[in-house]
């Protein structure tokens, strides 16, 4: 009887042991390019770090897509497994510091043909991995996984592939110096143009590749999130950086970068019919043109605004925000001030408009700023605060403006690692109010005064 129930509990540990050890199904795998790649014991910036990942450690991908623990951080993770240990690495190793990439099987079966005189086949997406083989020109290779990430190589931007040889060989090269054999046949000219079109259709279909299939989510692009709700659709503009010409039709390549509310840096790039479009060279033109009746403001007004968007201002689209703020000094010619697509400040002196600054050439692409205009000392001339968030923290800075430039009298960082706390300001004139609350449910209050563009602490 003994013997009986020594082998029941045996087998009854051996079963638990079998579950207890089922692995999560891998449905990928990447590769650390870079080393000091962070995995994380949540998806979260501020979680636990589980270990700092080497250059060419390889790992499992279990899920992909998974939105960061706090909402405020729109970015997202992969789910991995390196070894023992399962944890999170954000998207932002791969799309920004280029120092990951994960690989994903082709939709539908590719060949592709080596372009370069001699191509290196490797153990891994790296280059410097080991070399297995040299391939030669207009070898036909079998393309078994496709990179999530493009990688600057030479003068070539595009990903890494895993390859299978005609003898067998498995090893990964880079896609840039090779070209799919359906595309080869297509035998198309790619022209780099400088440009935009309008859609006219109201059914525009973009494609990967001239004449090729339809994008899908997970095409390689050059940013966090392949948006592909986000192209253009009727009546709508982008930028255009090359055509082609396939079987008698010609294809526009659209391609853009934008920050969205779901993800801080969304993009589209895909090709589409010229026939579904009409092409133009001066956006500012076109538009301004297209939305007069929408024009609130001087013409003059948005030609100083589109000589700093990079001469390329979308009219319809503009987004300006006035702010009732006037100069109460005697004598003085009275001022308005303006933001425009959030970020930027103009000044409207007399009936000349003039611009002040722009919050993108400081600040990172990350960043979500909002700005606005406070008298601390009640003087009528006012004092611009701005806060910036990004990656689970912010800040807080004042200036002021001597009539040519903004000076900075504060800055106060919050939320971040080492300085978690939170900050608002008050003006109750002629003092700031300083009000700063602590993780450990202390809280604080300081009071300054504005004293020849200086803020100074009163007691």
């Amino acid at each position: 009887m003994k013997t009986i129930q020594l082998v029941l509990l045996s087998l009854t540990l051996i079963l638990f042991s079998c579950k207890s050890l089922k692995k999560e199904k891998a449905i990928g795998i990447a590769f650390v390019i870079a080393n000091g790649v962070k995995l994380q014991q949540k998806p979260s910036l501020r979680s636990s770090l589980l270990n700092s990942l080497d250059q060419n450690t390889k790992v499992e991908v279990i899920a992909r897509k998974i939105p960061d623990s706090n909402k405020k951080n729109r970015i997202f993770w992969y789910k991995v497994r390196s070894g023992e240990k399962t944890g999170f690495i954000s998207y932002r190793e791969e799309r920004e510091k280029k120092a990951f990439i994960s690989m994903h099987k082709p939709a539908q079966p590719i060949t592709a043909v080596i372009t370069a005189t001699s191509l290196r086949l490797r153990a891994q997406p790296s280059l410097t991995a080991k070399v297995i083989a040299s391939m030669l020109r207009g070898e036909e290779v079998e393309v078994l996984l496709e990179g999530n990430v493009n990688q600057k190589i030479d003068t070539k931007y595009d990903t890494w592939i895993q390859v299978k040889r005609q003898n067998g060989e498995i090893g990964y090269c880079y896609k840039g110096y090779t070209r799919d054999k359906a595309d080869i046949a297509k035998d198309f000219k790619n022209e780099k143009i400088t440009g935009f079109v309008e859609i006219t259709n109201n059914k525009p279909v973009y494609l990967n590749s001239p004449a090729g299939r339809k994008v899908r989510e997970d095409d390689p692009v050059n940013c966090e999130y392949h948006n592909i709700a986000g192209y253009p659709k009727e009546g709508e503009n982008a930028p255009v950086i090359a055509k082609a010409r396939v079987d008698g039709k010609i294809y526009y390549h659209l391609e853009q970068t934008y920050e969205s509310q779901e993800t801080n840096w969304n993009c589209f790039s895909g090709w589409v019919e010229a026939g579904s479009t009409t092409f133009f060279q001066d956006r500012f033109a076109h538009t301004a043109k297209k939305c007069q009746d929408k024009m609130k403001y001087k013409k003059g007004f948005y030609e100083v605004i589109n000589i700093h968007n990079y001469k390329s201002l979308d009219v319809c689209n503009v987004k300006i925000e006035e702010l009732p703020i006037l100069s109460k000094q005697a004598g003085e010619t009275k001022k308005a001030y303006y933001k425009v697509n959030g970020t930027q400040v103009y000044m409207k002196s007399g009936q000349d408009y003039m611009f002040l600054k722009d919050y993108r050439d400081s600040r990172d692409y990350t960043s979500s700023i909002t700005l606005d205009f406070k008298d601390i000392d009640g003087d009528g001339n006012y004092e611009l605060f701005t806060s910036e968030s990004n990656r689970g923290g912010g800040e807080l800075q004042i200036y002021t403006f001597d009539g040519k430039d903004f000076q900075s009298i504060y800055t106060q960082t919050e939320g971040s690692d080492d300085n978690n706390i939170n900050v608002t300001l008050e003006v109750k004139s002629p003092l700031l109010i300083e009000k700063i609350s602590r993780m450990d449910g202390t809280n604080l209050d300081k009071k300054y005064k504005l004293v020849q563009n200086k803020l100074v602490l009163q007691k």
